[in-house]
């Protein structure tokens, strides 16, 4: 690095008691030419667009519109999903401050231990009139 007018780029992550978390920045040593300042912007615009398309269930595009419309958080909302409940997805959910996540296939271990921990109602294997609910069964009405 020289003596002012470089861009440097950090990328850290951590995994702690089954949460994951990473963050990257872009930081500016001394004033930077407006060349770098748009670089350091479009580096930032791209973080931002990749972390709202990170998902696995493919639901996730929903909640990313939620952020960008300024819906955020989802108290009135159900997030259905045609595939697994997963931890990534269920952590997602809890994050966006949705009730209610239900799947048509399996939860897995770790999403019933954070739903519990969380309060979210989780509800799987839901097919037709039949349903397992694995946490905040008081929200379900059946």
């Amino acid at each position: 690095m020289g003596g002012g007018g470089d861009i440097v780029g950090v990328d850290f992550g951590c995994f702690k008691d089954g949460f994951c978390g990473d963050s990257a920045r872009t930081i500016a040593i001394g004033k930077v030419s407006p060349e770098a300042q748009k670089l350091m912007d479009a580096t930032r615009q791209s973080l931002e667009l990749a972390i709202e398309q990170c998902r696995e269930g493919n639901r996730l595009q929903d909640i990313g519109w939620a952020v960008q419309s300024g819906r955020i958080p989802l108290s009135g909302t159900v997030l259905l999903v045609s595939g697994r409940a997963s931890f990534e997805l269920t952590q997602k959910a809890v994050m966006a401050g949705v009730p209610v996540l239900a799947a048509v296939s399996a939860p897995s271990s770790l999403a019933v231990d954070l739903a519990s921990q969380s309060g979210l109602t989780l509800v799987a294997f839901l097919r037709g009139d039949s349903m397992n609910v694995y946490a905040r069964p008081d929200r379900v009405v059946r």
